[in-house]
C-alpha cells in the first residue's frame, strides 16, 4: 500500500513539474512577443537600437535577449531564460513583430 501511494505521489510531482514548465514557456512566449512588438514600435518611431529596447524589456521579466536583428521594419527576437524549478532547463522562445502589408 505505501508503494502505491508513494508512486501515486511521484506522478502526483512529476505532472505538476510538466504543468509548470509548460506554464513558464507559455510566459517565455509571451515576453518574446512582448519584446520583439517594443523593439518593433521603437524602430518605426525612429529609435537607433531597437534591440536595446528589447533588451530592457526583457530584463525587467529576468530574462535575456540572445538574438536580435532587423529586417527592414521587422524585427525579430530571441529571448532566453534559465527555469529553475525542479531539474532546472534553459527556455528560448523567438518572436516577430513587424508592420502587416496592406492590400
Amino acid at each position: 500500500m505505501v508503494m502505491i501511494i508513494s508512486v501515486a505521489c511521484v506522478a502526483a510531482l512529476a505532472a505538476a513539474g510538466v504543468g509548470h514548465a509548460r506554464i513558464t514557456g507559455n510566459r517565455v512566449r509571451s515576453w518574446a512577443d512582448d519584446a520583439a512588438v517594443s523593439a518593433a514600435v521603437a524602430l518605426s518611431e525612429g529609435h537607433r537600437d531597437p534591440c536595446a529596447v528589447a533588451g530592457r524589456v526583457v530584463r525587467a521579466d529576468g530574462a535575456g535577449v540572445t538574438a536580435c536583428t532587423v529586417d527592414g521594419e521587422d524585427v525579430t527576437v530571441s529571448v532566453r531564460y534559465e527555469y529553475r524549478q525542479g531539474f532546472g532547463m534553459v527556455i528560448m522562445k523567438t518572436s516577430r513583430a513587424g508592420p502587416v502589408a496592406c492590400g
